[in-house]
């Protein structure tokens, strides 16, 4: 569950720094997917250390979770706007906002997965 963790706080710097260099307008809100993968990151690095294991992949599970969430309204809600073509929408942000929740949707799977297998041993 690390190098998921660490794959997807990487993928989501990558996403969140992609939105806001193709963005015409420089919003800290562009920047959420960036703030996310940063989050993942540490939650990866924290469960290097094997007591904080279980409290740092719970930890990165609750940033998925909230990743699902926050970009909603600059992401996926705006999408009907980008393909209606109306002014004041960028595709980049609407993009990368949009893909943060949608990874967010497949790691918080992945998460569950692996928390029920670890279970069963």
């Amino acid at each position: 569950m690390l190098i998921i963790t660490a794959a997807y706080g990487v993928v989501l710097l990558i996403l969140g720094f992609w939105g806001y260099g193709s963005s015409a307008n420089s919003s800290w809100k562009i920047l959420i997917p960036a703030f996310f993968g940063a989050l993942a990151l540490t939650c990866a690095g924290f469960s290097l250390m094997a007591k904080h294991r279980k409290l740092a992949m719970h930890a990165a599970v609750l940033v998925g979770l909230i990743a699902i969430l926050a970009p909603l309204s600059g992401g996926i809600l705006s999408i009907p706007a980008l393909m209606r073509k109306e002014e004041g929408v960028d595709a980049g942000p609407v993009i990368a906002l949009s893909a943060t929740s949608l990874l967010s949707v497949v790691y918080l799977v992945l998460c569950v997965r692996s928390f029920l297998a670890a279970r069963k041993k």
